[in-house]
């Protein structure tokens, strides 16, 4: 798990499964994200089923 913050990349795309090599070069495009609290909204984050 990755703190909040964190810069982590996200490979998007969907596998076009059974049959393609694991290495196989898919052209699918790197995207950098940042590490959220989620829900994102501290209301909801914080004050939902608050127990």
């Amino acid at each position: 798990m990755s703190r909040s913050g964190t810069e982590v990349p996200v490979v998007w795309g969907e596998y076009p499964g059974a049959g393609t090599s694991p290495d196989a070069d898919l052209s699918f495009p790197h995207i950098r994200a940042t590490v959220a609290p989620a829900p994102y909204d501290p209301h909801a984050r914080t004050q939902y089923r608050r127990s």
